[in-house]
């Protein structure tokens, strides 16, 4: 089972790869916007996630900075 975050404010997309990774077992974590994810990255320590799937065009941050900071 893998952990996997998906960061996608269109609520179709975030959808999609939901049904596809939970048809697997894998365990999901769907955030809308990066700026969620970011402060809960800061307030738990992070999270090793197997997979990230980033939107490049979110409104609130870009998608290579969450791939960054998951580094």
């Amino acid at each position: 089972m893998a952990q996997i975050l998906i960061v996608e404010n269109d609520d179709l997309m975030a959808k999609m790869y939901g049904y596809l990774f939970d048809g697997r077992g894998d365990r999901i974590r769907v955030y809308p916007r990066g700026d969620i994810l970011l402060g809960d990255l800061d307030w738990n320590g992070g999270v090793e996630y197997d997979l990230a799937i980033a939107d490049r065009t979110l409104p609130d941050t870009n998608g290579d900075v969450i791939v960054d900071k998951l580094k």
